[in-house]
């Protein structure tokens, strides 16, 4: 049986994740770290699964892909959380606006 570091490895994937993401890496970055490190367990799992011969390359490969889709699936999530943030920020914003015009036309009429 092969050695296997899933710290390593989870290390290389966000090193991989933050370099694709590029400037916006920050708080992505982060949410990365949590996200993979959430999976740490099943896909040390999958790893010894192949390393000890319990599934083969297809087997693997599939669980992989399951595996891509859960990450997508909560990369998507955070996507929908920072575009709830911004939208209240920038209704926020508008409202402040709104509410010194409104003011400045009462104070004229």
């Amino acid at each position: 049986m092969g050695q296997f570091d899933v710290g390593a490895v989870l290390e290389e994937m966000l090193g991989q994740f933050t370099s694709a993401i590029g400037d916006g890496a920050g708080n992505a970055a982060a949410y990365g770290r949590e996200i993979f490190e959430k999976q740490r367990a099943s896909l040390e799992e999958l790893a010894m699964a192949r390393l000890n011969g319990d599934i083969d390359d297809d087997e693997l490969a599939g669980e992989i892909e399951r595996e891509k889709l859960v990450v997508e699936t909560e990369l998507i999530t955070m996507q929908i959380f920072a575009k709830a943030t911004v939208q209240n920020a920038v209704n926020a914003a508008m409202g402040v606006f709104y509410k010194a015009v409104q003011a400045a036309v009462n104070i004229v009429l």
